[in-house]
């Protein structure tokens, strides 16, 4: 895990309610879900879920909150660079040590900044696709049309059933020499 991932969730029993905030937020440029059911409740809830129209939101708010304030100034600090995943995280647990915040303490360390997080991310993925020669290639694709399972591709090769399928569909194209 490299970055945070925060969302932004709103619920009330009256649905007419959430819709309004969707249409109000939909015309801001944030990017919100659908109003959904709760399971097990009789409430709708609204979600905000993609990065930047979480940041878009929290931003927005911000001024406007008071019981939610140093959630959404710790969300909008981190998403804007200013402090560390775990700085993010130790606002959140001291907020539950607090008695402000419901839930529990986490401990993960995340010495990344959001955009760092990104990048760091991207390294990963980078190195995961340098797994696989041209060759390597070739012989997996060889290979699964004569019947070889994905599966033990994975095993002899050293990589997720994931890096082969998408080896197998030509997905990765960038390789060690």
């Amino acid at each position: 895990m490299f970055t945070l991932e925060f969302g932004l969730q709103f619920a009330d029993g009256y649905q007419l309610q959430l819709d309004r905030l969707k249409s109000f937020m939909n015309e801001r440029r944030v990017l919100t879900g659908e109003v959904t059911k709760h399971s097990y409740e009789e409430m709708y809830v609204l979600r905000v879920s993609e990065d930047k129209a979480v940041l878009r939101a929290a931003r927005n708010m911000l001024p406007h909150s008071c019981k939610k304030a140093a959630e959404l100034e710790a969300l909008v600090k981190y998403m804007q660079n200013e402090i560390d995943g775990n700085q993010a995280i130790g606002i959140f647990n001291q907020m539950v040590r607090e008695g402000e915040r419901i839930g529990k303490i986490r401990t993960v360390d995340l010495p990344y900044t959001y955009d760092e997080g990104i990048a760091a991310a991207h390294e990963s993925h980078e190195a995961k696709l340098a797994k696989l020669t041209v060759e390597d290639h070739g012989a997996i694709q060889s290979r699964q049309r004569a019947g070889e399972r994905v599966i033990v591709l994975a095993e002899e090769f050293e990589v997720s059933e994931k890096t082969i399928r998408k080896a197998l569909s030509g997905g990765y194209t960038q390789t060690k020499r």
